[in-house]
Order: C-alpha cells, then structure tokens, then sequence
C-alpha cells in the first residue's frame, strides 16, 4: 500500500515567542516512528512536512494519489483551525487515517465539546467562555482554570493558568486573548484524581489500560499538567509530576473510567483513536476534562504507553490506526 503522511512543518510561530515550539516540534517524532513501522509492515511510505498556505498543502497532498494518507497534521502554527480544516479537504476525496474534520472542529472548540458532553449526560466541570471585558459575568465558584479555547498540548498552561482571586481573573483571561487570538475557557478547578484514557477503533472500540498523572504536591509543586510539565524536561514541573500506568484503581473506579471514555467516544463522533482527560472534584466524583481527537502518538506519548500496558506493540498500534482509515468521508 502506498501511504502518504502528512504533518505540518515546524515553522517560526507565537509558539515560539511563547516558548512552546517543543509541542510543534513533537510531531517530527511521530511522524518518523510512524514511518518506520508503516515501512517494516510492507508498506510504500513518503513522509510530507506541510507549510501553509492551506489551499496549496491541500492541493500537493491530493496530486500524490496515495492509496492513504495517514493524517499527522496538527495545525499550522498559530491556525490551530486549519487542522480541521486540512481533514476537511482530503478526507471526502482520498482515505484518511484519524477523526473526521466534524470531530475535529467540534473537540478544538473546548467550549462547544463541553456542551455536547452535558447534553449526552456527561458530567464535566461547570463552565463558562469568557472575554476580558466581561469577566465579571463569571458566576463560578474559585479557584477556577483558565485556558485558550481552541489550543491542545498544553498551550498556554501554568500555574497561572489557576486562580484563585477575583481581582486576577480579568488579567488571566486578558492574557490568553492577547496570546492565543481567542477567548478563554474558565472551568471549575478540580482538585481530586486526574486520569486519562485511550480508546481504540470504531466499530468495536478498546478503552486501553488507564494513566494517572501524580502530583507531588507542596506549594512549589504543579497541580496540573502545565506546558512545561508535558515538553520542557529541564523545567522543575517536568520532575514534579509522574507518570502510571496502568493506574492504581479499584474495579469500580475503572469500570467508570472507561465506561466514561467510552461515552466520550460515541458522543464526539467515534474517531479511530481518541484520548479522554477525566479529573475527580473535591468529593471524588469524575468529570470529563476534554476530548483529544488524533493525540500524539509518537512512542515516548502517553497513548504508546497505554497501548504497551495493553499488550500492543508500536507496530501493532500504527497498523490499528491504519486499518480504521477512513473512505469517502465528508463533513
């Protein structure tokens, strides 16, 4: 089979200016690890580092006439819609590996995921989307969260991100808009357990064996998984906060886990593989975090980790996700 992946090339952006170009770069290592299992499968495989402007990406993927194209595309730098946008175009006229541009656009918009979460009954944290000028409509009890609406990876995330008085709550949503060209997502805060989960296929989807992510606690410590902590190793959250899985959990609390992520799953259009962040509130209840539609699955990512404690291999994970690609898809 001739396979065509397709990533976006690191290319001088806010992240930069941000510091956060390690996130962009991060997809350089997928892209390779992919590649090489495509290749010990059998497979033809030409890799395609993508650089704006869309149309003319779009166009140079589809004059390829792969049999596949095995969508790594994250987004141009600083467009985090075109991510979408990119599926959008290929996936009605060539098969396409990964979520379908209406999963997309949908978990891009934190706010709009969180909605779909609640109308499916789905419990996750009370929110609200909210702009500097109007802060003061925020009716949520702190601490809250603030994050940029349409970012993944962690963008935009430090212990800054949580407040805990009224009078910083402006400045924080003030500085996301200012950084991130967007308004904020400012979320209820919750202090309990964080998990997340990887879900697997379709038709007959696997929920893989859990991860909790452990905070060392103190009060130099992060309490959650701030930008810095996921891509910076040198940076002392890197080191504060841990890694297991699979997670320590009773039966019942992995039953609901999973059957929580797979609830998620379903509701967010049942993508070919799908990460769910979940987090426990002050008297253990779940609440779903966020959804994350083709996540990094390079081999040092968390999903190749849950994929191993699940008994599959690198290769085994790459053919999975091949196999679900997606044929004449239109959104």
């Amino acid at each position: 089979m001739n396979v065509l992946i397709a990533h976006n090339a690191p290319t001088p952006s806010r992240y930069t200016t941000l510091g956060e170009q390690a996130a962009v770069e991060g997809v350089l290592e997928s892209a390779e690890a992919v590649a090489h299992a495509l290749r010990a499968a059998g497979h033809r495989v030409e890799t395609l580092a993508l650089t704006p402007p869309l149309e003319a990406a779009v166009a140079t993927v589809l004059s390829s006439r792969p049999d596949v194209v095995f969508n790594l595309f994250e987004g141009f730098e600083g467009q985090p819609k075109t991510e979408w946008r990119f599926a959008r175009a290929v996936e009605s006229a060539l098969p396409c590996t990964g979520a379908s541009s209406a999963t997309l656009r949908l978990c891009l918009d934190k706010g709009a995921a969180k909605e779909r979460f609640a109308q499916a009954g789905i419990p996750t944290a009370r929110w609200q989307v909210l702009s500097a000028g109007d802060a003061a409509r925020c009716t949520l009890a702190l601490p809250v969260i603030v994050k940029p609406l349409n970012e993944d990876a962690s963008h935009g995330l430090s212990e800054a991100s949580i407040v805990t008085e009224r009078a910083a709550l402006t400045e924080r949503i003030g500085w996301v808009e200012a950084h991130y060209g967007s308004p904020a997502l400012v979320e209820e805060f919750l202090p309990g357990r964080e998990f997340n989960l990887a879900v697997l296929g379709t038709c007959a989807p696997r929920v893989l064996p859990p991860t909790e992510m452990v905070y060392a606690g103190g009060p130099r410590s992060p309490r959650i998984l701030t930008f810095a902590a996921k891509w910076d190793e040198h940076h002392p959250d890197f080191a504060a906060i841990g890694v297991r899985c699979p997670a320590e959990v009773d039966a019942d609390l992995l039953a609901e886990v999973r059957g929580l992520a797979l609830s998620v799953h379903e509701t967010v259009g049942a993508p070919a593989y799908l990460r769910v962040d979940l987090r426990q509130d002050a008297e253990g209840r779940l609440c779903v975090i966020e959804a994350n539609p083709n996540p990094d699955i390079a081999p040092s990512a968390g999903f190749a980790l849950q994929a191993t404690a699940g008994g599959l291999s690198y290769a085994d994970l790459v053919g999975a996700i091949l196999a679900n690609a997606r044929v004449g898809v239109s959104a």
